[in-house]
């Protein structure tokens, strides 16, 4: 796949569906012949050192589609892509906050006001509130910084060969994942002060004080998790963001059920003490060590498979011709 033809596929990527052909081919047109007539002037074929050349001063590919979207008028095309992402982002992860919050509201036993309370005005107030700091941030920089590719140091020879494409991830399943992660977060976050919880629904087994010593490695991890899977989920087109953060949260992970493997039991039995207890902390216990050596298993081979299909895709060195 030469230079133009990676180039032209970046531009596509952020084109609204409908308008891609269109744009990439009058696109492509333009740079096709950029590209002949400066070969015919060379008598000879580019090298892509002079290939990047001609396309450097049209920008990254992010700020050659925002050309073709409505005129803004605060912020401008070149700034445009970074703060229409930011906001999007900051409004995904302020959700993801009000929603756990409510759930741990509701755990606890807070009163159904404070929820509703909570889940009417808190949105309005984080919108309101994201949308005019982002706004003016961005509008700053607008001012201070002009365009961006004045002061961009972007290598067109640093676009992806997509000779074996990574998909980008499913925003369904993304989504489904930060709303299972939220019921999770409400859940850790009242486990300490929830006698309900700690004994399981009064079955008999408790939770052992041996939790205490992961509750918050355990929540920063969840946390940090989400915030990954919501970038994910405005951006799933970032393969190497999604690669990297899937290798970090699955070493993390490894480290954390390691660490409970060798924690001893993680549940014991409720005073007062019954045989019938005692058979199910056993079996409570041993449950949890399996599920745990079979989600380690699952994380790496998993990820490994990730890295591999990433590695499969990235472009091989190619030695570059002689000017």
């Amino acid at each position: 796949m030469s230079l133009l033809d990676r180039y032209l596929n970046a531009v596509r990527h952020h084109l609204p569906a409908a308008q891609q052909d269109d744009i990439v081919a009058e696109l492509g047109e333009d740079l096709r012949v950029r590209f002949e007539e400066r070969a015919a002037a060379l008598g000879r074929p580019l090298t892509e050192n002079e290939e990047a050349a001609l396309l450097k001063p049209f920008g990254r590919p992010l700020l050659m589609a925002a050309r073709y979207r409505p005129r803004q008028f605060l912020i401008g095309p070149a700034i445009f892509p970074y703060y229409w992402t930011t906001l999007k982002l900051s409004f995904a992860v302020a959700l993801i906050v009000i929603v756990s919050l409510a759930v741990a509201f509701a755990i606890v036993g807070r009163p159904l006001d404070d929820i509703v309370t909570l889940l009417w005005k808190a949105p309005v107030s984080a919108a309101f509130q994201i949308f005019t700091w982002v706004t003016v941030v961005f509008a700053v920089i607008e001012l201070a910084a002009g365009r961006v590719r004045e002061w961009d140091e972007w290598d067109p020879r640093s676009l992806p060969v997509e000779t074996a494409p990574v998909r980008p991830a499913s925003r369904f399943e993304v989504g489904l994942d930060l709303v299972f992660s939220a019921v999770f977060v409400a859940f850790w976050t009242a486990l300490p002060r929830s006698d309900f919880l700690r004994t399981l629904a009064n079955s008999g087994v408790e939770i052992a004080p041996a939790w205490s010593d992961f509750y918050l490695p355990v929540l920063v991890l969840v946390v940090a998790s989400m915030v990954a899977k919501a970038v994910i989920l405005v951006r799933p087109d970032w393969t190497r963001f999604r690669l990297l953060t899937g290798v970090a949260g699955t070493l993390a992970l490894l480290v954390v059920l390691s660490l409970l493997l060798r924690a001893g039991d993680l549940v014991v039995p409720s005073a007062p003490v019954r045989e019938q207890a005692r058979v199910l902390v056993h079996m409570v216990n041993m449950a949890l060590r399996v599920s745990f050596v079979i989600a380690m298993v699952i994380s790496t081979v998993t990820t490994a498979l990730e890295v591999w299909r990433y590695a499969r895709a990235r472009p091989r060195p190619v030695a570059h011709r002689p000017a």
